[in-house]
């Protein structure tokens, strides 16, 4: 699912973009204005960074000038993964940094700073490729879309307060001012509680508005080797979260078929036994 680009005698640039329906459902979601954060939850192989890699350059093309923030669960991990997924997505040839390419190979790329992880567009629009690992790196910024790729697996970070310092910084004047969220799950940690639950730590009502879209990967029609794929989950308690994009517990467990509500009891129960 990479991207290609046509131009005609017009010198417009056409991208040659084809989505499948979860990911069209998120975009519809995003695009609505009634969501804070949009979350594409998703088993392995559901399209997850090429949604949040174009949906970033949609906005950025769209609105020029603009300021678009990417995340990673932390910089080391950004680098093979969200960066490298993000770069792939650029129309052109040769767009991936440590592959022997350069972003301004990129007929839609003016500049990248590749220390600062910075990329401008030919329009003016700069998308910055950051970090998870310190949830107030970017208190003081102001962004127009921001993309947080593999949030259940933001170790470091608390994710509501990353996510209240997120969304203050989301008020600018030509918008869309909305936080895409995609994922795999990764047992039932505190992302769990978040955009499953919705709950605050204290559980209470989550303030956020959240729109969860959740994605099976055997339903991806530009999925390679999904038969391989599927093997490796279907039939085995991985099944749900690596393959539905759903929750599955913790490797490790003594059951084999977790449930949340059966087998996890509250502080003030495990008190009383």
């Amino acid at each position: 699912m990479s991207s290609t680009a046509s131009s005609p005698q017009d010198g417009t640039l056409h991208l040659n973009w084809g989505y499948w329906d979860r990911q069209l459902d998120t975009i519809d979601a995003i695009d609505s204005g009634e969501h804070d954060v949009v979350v594409f939850r998703g088993g392995y192989g559901s399209g997850k960074t090429v949604l949040g890699a174009r949906k970033t350059l949609e906005v950025a093309l769209n609105t020029p000038r603009s300021d678009n923030l990417v995340l990673a669960p932390d910089a080391q991990k950004g680098g093979p993964s969200t960066y490298k997924g993000f770069f792939k997505q650029l129309p052109g040839e040769a767009t991936v940094p440590g592959e022997g390419g350069d972003p301004e190979n990129s007929p839609i790329v003016k500049d990248y700073h590749g220390t600062k992880r910075r990329v401008t567009l030919i329009n003016g629009s700069i998308i910055r490729l950051g970090s998870a690992d310190v949830w107030n790196r970017y208190a003081g910024s102001e962004f127009n879309f921001i993309w947080c790729d593999e949030v259940a697996h933001y170790e470091h970070t608390d994710l509501y307060d990353l996510n209240r310092m997120l969304l203050s910084r989301q008020r600018t004047e030509s918008g869309p001012n909305v936080t895409l969220w995609t994922s795999t799950g990764n047992g039932y940690n505190q992302f769990y509680d978040f955009v499953e639950r919705q709950r605050t730590p204290d559980d209470e009502p989550l303030p956020t508005r959240i729109h969860n879209v959740v994605a099976d990967s055997r339903n991806n029609p530009f999925l390679p080797e999904k038969e391989k794929l599927t093997r490796q989950f279907e039939g085995t308690a991985a099944e749900e979260q690596g393959l539905a994009g759903g929750f599955a517990a913790a490797e490790g467990l003594v059951y084999k078929e977790f449930s949340r509500e059966r087998h996890v009891v509250s502080e003030e129960l495990a008190g009383e036994l």
